[in-house]
């Protein structure tokens, strides 16, 4: 008995439909002989009469076991639905090289996005002690609230913050404000801007979107601040610590040419052990003395892998 209709099916689910129809027809059949004219009663219990062959095959399908389909949670077909859009125009030293322009996915990653939007939107005098981490309003750049904002001053925003670390073909990590530190009082963490503390909980989120490719944005698990990645490619590994919330739709060009800009190498790069050590040594030592005497820049002491060498920053950023 060829069945037509099921040829697009993969073997398992032919042989399935088949051996099923096969067996109910034959049913069917010897029920009608013997003029009965329920043949599905110990099958689904209902009359064949109610049914063509088609609709019996998809009453069959309908009740096939759950591992004969693909998920549908694994999230690596689903295109997400982006939310909002951003932008960062970008800074090499003193040259602007362009604007980068994200796709934010607030109904995949909420809370992630809230954060990204409250730092984009800015963090102002009347948000002290407030907790700013989580927010069940993806858009919050309305019109009313900049209203009632009017000409305030933000304390701090991604204006000026700084892309401070290129993990070559890994991620780009951005989103540091110079003037942002993190204390503790009791078992509270809190954003500590110039004395005025904001209330700040690490984030806990996770959903089906993977790490798959170049330009996803993406977020460390329980992180306290506004930094976040950009994939350089893709890095299932990223999939365990980290949270993708958007991506990177135009710009690439700017991405490259950050990517392309030289980084602080530590003892273990691929030149070897020897000469890398001295590269890493004298880099150091070079970026400390110009940092400490004569830029007086207490960063100058934060030394650690992959820091890119130029300053990259984010002269002005907002929502599109």
């Amino acid at each position: 008995m060829k069945l037509s209709f099921v040829d697009g099916f993969p073997s398992s689910y032919k042989n399935y439909i088949a051996s099923s129809f096969k067996s109910s027809f034959c049913t069917y059949c010897n029920n009608r002989k013997q003029g009965k004219s329920s043949y599905l009663k110990s099958y689904l219990h209902c009359s064949y009469d109610l049914f063509s062959r088609r609709d019996f095959i998809m009453l069959t399908l309908a009740v096939l076991p759950v591992p004969f389909f693909p998920s549908v949670e694994s999230g690596t077909h689903r295109k997400p639905i982006v939310t909002n859009r951003a932008y960062f125009d970008i800074s090499v030293g003193n040259e602007y090289i362009g604007r980068m322009v994200f796709d934010l996915y607030g109904r995949d990653a909420p809370e992630t996005v809230s954060t990204f939007l409250q730092f984009l939107k800015g963090i102002h005098n009347k948000d002290k002690t407030k907790d700013v981490s989580v927010s069940n309003q993806i858009d919050i750049a309305d019109e009313e609230e900049e209203e009632a904002l009017g000409s305030e001053e933000p304390f701090v925003s991604y204006d000026f913050s700084l892309f401070y670390r290129c993990s070559p073909g890994i991620l780009l990590e951005g989103g540091k404000i110079p003037n942002l530190r993190l204390t503790s009082v009791g078992d509270t963490t809190f954003y500590d801007i110039g004395g005025a503390l904001i209330a700040a909980n690490p984030q806990v989120e996770t959903n089906t979107l993977k790490h798959t490719e170049r330009g996803l944005l993406t977020r460390k698990k329980l992180h306290f601040g506004p930094e976040f990645g950009i994939t350089l490619a893709g890095h299932s590994e990223l999939d365990v610590s980290h949270t993708v919330f958007g991506k990177l739709e135009e710009g690439y060009e700017v991405l490259e040419a950050i990517e392309n800009l030289p980084v602080l190498v530590d003892s273990d790069g691929r030149q070897g052990k020897k000469l890398s050590s001295q590269l890493f040594d004298w880099q150091r030592k070079f970026f400390l003395t110009i940092g400490r005497d004569v830029f007086h820049d207490k960063r100058a002491d934060e030394i650690y892998p992959n820091k890119l060498l130029r300053r990259v920053a984010v002269i002005s950023s907002g929502m599109l």
